[in-house]
């Protein structure tokens, strides 16, 4: 059974690697007031996604699938986007910062699928939890999600995510890393165009009401 790979691309060298935007500036105090507020604002009917709503009408602010939507909303959260393609990683690893070299990170083995698992899928209990179902993921373990709702953007990204567990986790150990030179990006672009990668196809319009 061929196993499952994922990527993410990264336009330059960060400070720190794989870091989700809620840790960018360390340990955030108040991490669910942020995914709260996006909650009520969300229960309010702004920007409502009508697939999201159908298959998850009940969800508290700190449910798995409610949090990746508020990510796709623009919200920080310890979630980090992943891909399933890796024409679609590439595309985020070329399409910024041309003067600098991107990167592409692809994981093979070092994660657990934590999808089917949806007793587990709040985050309070994933963080604390010491097993889930029947595995004991290691602390380097990453926990991967991939969402189970018809959104357009993370269809067309073949998207996905990875949940960290806290600022100071290791997420990636194993796998590899393509460098992606400054010199090639534009050309890369151009050869992602010729097969339908591109801002217009990557970043659909959000279905709302």
């Amino acid at each position: 059974m061929p196993k499952t790979v994922i990527f993410r691309g990264e336009s330059k060298q960060h400070d720190n690697f794989l870091c989700p935007s809620i840790f960018r500036e360390g340990q955030p105090p108040q991490e669910c007031g942020a995914y709260e507020s996006f909650h009520k604002e969300y229960n309010k009917g702004n920007n409502r996604d009508v697939m999201f709503d159908k298959l998850h009408s009940e969800l508290n602010y700190q449910s798995l699938p409610f949090v990746g939507l508020a990510q796709h909303y623009g919200v920080k959260t310890r979630l980090l986007d992943v891909t399933l393609n890796p024409l679609v990683a590439l595309y985020f690893a070329a399409s910024s910062n041309p003067e600098e070299d991107g990167y592409i990170f692809f994981f093979i083995e070092n994660f657990l699928d934590v999808s089917p698992y949806k007793d587990f899928h709040s985050l309070d209990v994933l963080i604390e939890s010491d097993t889930i179902g029947d595995y004991h993921p290691r602390d380097d373990t990453c926990l991967f999600y991939r969402p189970d709702w018809p959104n357009s953007r993370i269809a067309a990204q073949h998207g996905a995510f990875i949940l960290t567990k806290g600022f100071s986790q290791k997420i990636w150990n194993g796998g590899g890393i393509f460098k992606i030179p400054s010199s090639r990006k534009s050309e890369i672009m151009k050869q992602l165009n010729r097969f339908g990668i591109s801002h217009e196809s990557l970043f659909p319009e959000l279905i709302i009401t």
